[in-house]
């Protein structure tokens, strides 16, 4: 479960980064950071966040048709019913579960979106840099920006 802690903790970060936005003197110091450590922390922390929502959008790509699948098993009731109950059981189960899932995970990754529009639009610089685009020479051979 620790590993998905830290969307959760992500999502703290990020909403108390959005408030302390209007709070002059910290919105003067994240410019700063911003500009001295453009290649440092806070081009880990863009990338972080572009990982993370990479991450959170792609695994509920991939859980959506295991969804749809047990979504259509139940809609067919005459087969549905021909199954066990235990079975029936936790299908439905799983369903509910995946659904729980996705809810969470999209709007986490959809948070994580939110967040680096939210800084795109305040200090765009960063993401203008090599490290930052495709097929960059200074780039590490991944994409940062692709969703």
């Amino acid at each position: 479960m620790q590993f998905y802690d830290k969307f959760n903790i992500c999502h703290n970060f990020a909403e108390l980064l959005k408030y302390l936005w209007n709070v002059s003197s910290h919105c003067n110091a994240w410019r700063q950071i911003a500009r001295e450590e453009e290649k440092g922390v806070y081009l880990n922390f863009l990338n972080f966040l572009i990982n993370d929502g990479i991450y959170l959008l792609d695994e509920n790509l991939n859980k959506i048709p295991e969804v749809k699948g047990i979504e259509a098993e139940m809609a067919n009731t005459a087969e549905w019913e021909w199954r066990p109950a235990q079975e029936r059981q936790d299908r439905a189960r799983l369903f509910h579960s995946l659904e729980n899932i996705l809810r969470i995970d999209m709007k986490l990754g959809s948070e994580d979106i939110g967040m680096l529009v939210f800084m795109l639009e305040h200090i765009s610089a960063p993401f203008l840099l090599p490290e930052m685009c495709m097929n960059s020479p200074e780039s590490d051979g991944n994409c940062k920006i692709y969703f």
